[in-house]
């Protein structure tokens, strides 16, 4: 990669007079940034530092060059021609109104999807005689393809046949690499349930367990969580964590514990650490959990005199609690500036020993986790959000990537709802730069679809981000962004070097390594003893 080297203050000077150089990257077409620099010197510059302008926020109506996408392309360039893929699933045989996509669960692609809203009679009036089932999108790597499947459903008739899903609405989804947990907080039974998952199989999910609410009458399965691989001592099982909250159970809330292995219920984790507190703080309205770390948000939280502001508490896998370890609380977050219903731990997510934490004052926040104590990295939040924005309603947080939604953010006169993406500074690893990306509806254009309602990431780097959208068409559905960078970087791993491989699968080879003596990609001419190609050995006796 060659860096051109051009000083702050004459590129200042270039941005001021609106002189730009649109040169073209010979091997990607991709035009020049804001500051006027090829994308393959981009990343130098980023390296460098300098100079402030490359490293500011790219506006999202910025152009480089007449049809280029606005703001960042998904190789990180201004204005440049790397456009991502988004992909819209929809539902398979679901009623009209049923809005599927209020619940999303995602990852490395495959997506679940459930009605947030569940089933809605003619009358506008909600119902739970109709079966809701879930809906699942399994994603083949090797073809980029999706298969849709439906989890099998029964409502129960007088031969006792078994309800797997439950009917009613509001379902809470989170999927890891091979199981789907769902929780039904306003169905009959309420209860948790587990599918265990075979990739690319022509039945992909089976149903594995299911757990019932330990307190009746309350919201069990508002919320779940689950760590595939939380610490483990020598000798213990490879099972995973299941965590499943109720924001009403004995008042003041409870999360209870599951491990995959089966339903029973290994630990039960009460605000206050005991059951019957008489405060209302939704104690597991949201929960989180990944690497050994748990969070829990209590959105009600009163702090001091400020009512519902919210707070979220860390707690930590110790493999050596009880038989098979269980989680133990380390800290609680007071949400950084109070604010009377400000909601502070309306959505949480967790990756590895990272939190991203959302409220309803239409902000997000981000910490560093290191056991009893939370750091606060700071976090750029989008502007242009309305009075009734729902940013920080919904977060997701996955290795290089951030995203919150805001399903009525006003993208155009037809657009509603969007995904805003941060994505990971190379530089900085505890930093997300951004928002990166505004994804929105790709549609016809429907001002209601409520693009955003749910937003997931989870899996591989998280780079496959699925954005709920309840009111797509008239049953809702599910977009899904690719944004993996792989075919920015050339096979030696440097960003837009476009260095390639040869015919003989050189990286940056010449097919010299793999051509025969009369110069063949792969041809069988050979030198013989008289050194004469293709010979026979007889010129030289």
């Amino acid at each position: 990669m060659h860096a051109r080297i051009v000083t702050p203050i004459l590129l200042l000077l270039l941005t001021v007079a609106g002189i730009h150089s649109f040169d073209l990257a010979p091997c990607t077409g991709e035009s020049a940034d804001i500051c006027g620099f090829l994308p393959s010197t981009y990343g130098d510059l980023s390296l460098m530092g300098v100079p402030p302008l490359c490293n500011a926020q790219c506006p999202p109506t910025y152009k480089a060059v007449p049809q280029a996408p606005g703001g960042w392309d998904r190789c990180g360039v201004c204005g440049g021609l790397a456009t991502y893929t988004q992909t819209l699933l929809e539902p398979q045989d679901a009623p009209e109104g049923t809005f599927i996509g209020g619940s999303v669960a995602a990852w490395n692609g495959t997506v679940a999807a459930s009605q947030h809203i569940a089933q809605r009679a003619v009358d506008n009036q909600y119902t739970a005689t109709v079966p809701a089932p879930i809906t699942t999108w399994n994603y083949n790597h090797v073809t980029g393809t999706y298969s849709a499947y439906q989890l099998p459903w029964q409502i129960g008739d007088a031969a006792g046949e078994e309800t797997y899903v439950p009917v009613g609405r509001g379902y809470a989804l989170i999927m890891g690499p091979d199981h789907l947990v769902i929780g039904s907080h306003d169905t009959q039974p309420r209860e948790v349930q587990l599918w265990t998952r075979t990739p690319n199989a022509e039945v992909p999910w089976q149903f594995a367990w299911r757990s019932p609410e330990f307190c009746p009458g309350a919201h069990f399965g508002y919320s779940v969580a689950h760590d595939p691989n939380p610490p483990k001592n020598m000798g213990q099982a490879q099972f995973g964590t299941v965590i499943v909250g109720d924001p009403s159970a004995h008042i003041a809330g409870a999360v209870s514990v599951h491990l995959t292995d089966g339903p029973a219920i290994l630990q039960t984790i009460y605000y206050g650490g005991a059951p019957n507190q008489t405060e209302i703080v939704c104690f597991g309205q949201s929960v989180s959990a990944d690497g050994g770390y748990l969070a829990i948000g209590a959105p009600a939280y009163k702090y001091a005199s400020t009512v519902n502001a919210g707070a979220v508490y860390i707690y930590q896998w110790n493999p050596s609690a009880g038989f098979t370890g269980e989680y133990e609380y380390r800290t609680q977050i007071i949400a950084p500036t109070p604010v009377e219903n400000g909601g502070f731990g309306e959505s949480v997510s967790v990756w590895d020993d990272e939190l991203l934490v959302g409220d309803n004052q239409h902000t997000v926040y981000k910490y560093k986790l290191f056991g009893a104590v939370a750091v606060p990295i700071g976090i750029n939040n989008p502007t242009g959000l309305s009075a009734i924005s729902r940013f920080g309603y919904t977060v997701s947080l996955w290795q290089d990537y951030a995203a919150a939604g805001d399903n009525t953010y006003v993208v155009s006169a037809t657009q509603q709802g969007a995904t805003f993406v941060w994505d990971r500074n190379p530089l900085v690893p505890t930093e997300h730069r951004g928002p990166r990306y505004t994804l929105h509806d790709q549609g016809a254009g429907n001002f209601n679809t409520h693009y955003g309602s749910y937003v997931d990431l989870r899996g591989g780097n998280g780079c496959f981000v699925a954005s709920g959208t309840i009111a797509e068409d008239t049953s809702g559905g599910v977009w899904v962004v690719d944004l993996c960078r792989d075919d920015c970087y050339g096979c030696d791993a440097v960003l837009n070097s476009c260095v390639d491989f040869d015919e003989c699968d050189v990286c940056g080879g010449n097919n010299s390594t793999c051509t025969d003596c009369n110069g063949v990609l792969f041809g069988t001419a050979v030198l013989d003893d008289c050194g004469v190609c293709g010979g026979t050995n007889s010129t030289c006796v």
